[in-house]
């Protein structure tokens, strides 16, 4: 359930190619952003510049290198894996 009208719920798939499932797409608020490349602190820093304002719930998706930014941007690190849609949502209610 969703806790607040304005907190922003982010999934930054870092280097990942796993198709995402529809429970996620269409979860209320939710952005998500696919960084692959060299530059991929510069397109996650793009990412978190829209509504400062407001609370974020950020997760970061993939292996090493988004544990990596998600230890760098004080996100929660969840590990690619066939549950990966339902550890997001579960991240998100809790």
């Amino acid at each position: 359930m969703i806790s607040a009208i304005n907190t922003r719920y982010i999934a930054i798939y870092v280097g990942s190619a796993t198709p995402i499932q529809e429970s996620v797409k269409d979860y209320p608020g939710v952005e998500l952003y696919f960084t692959d490349g060299a530059d991929v602190e510069h397109q996650i820093d793009l990412a978190l510049l829209n509504n400062l304002h407001c609370p974020v719930k950020l997760a970061f998706v993939g292996g090493n290198q988004a544990e990596h930014f998600a230890n760098l941007y004080h996100g929660t690190w969840i590990r690619e894996t066939p549950t990966v849609e339902e550890e997001l949502i579960r991240f998100w209610e809790n």
